[in-house]
């Protein structure tokens, strides 16, 4: 999949990723990377690490007040 990263900078588009510390699916390296290659890109970017697994249901209970924050 191609990805027009310039694009979604220009329309101001903003990310949020949020990512579990121990997640054994997704490296947290990964996640981090990603977040690096957006803002390297221009893209807004937000991140969120929470102790939590690669379980979305524990992810945002564990994230709560930053995710809250973050929407905001």
């Amino acid at each position: 999949m191609a990805w027009d990263f310039a694009a979604a900078a220009a329309a101001s588009v903003r990310v949020l990723l949020v990512h579990g510390t121990d997640d054994d699916v997704v490296p947290l390296a990964q996640g981090r990377g990603a977040q690096r290659a957006l803002e390297r890109q221009g893209v807004d970017v937000t991140w969120i690490e929470a102790p939590a697994a690669h379980d979305l249901a524990a992810l945002l209970a564990t994230a709560g007040g930053p995710l809250v924050d973050a929407l905001a």
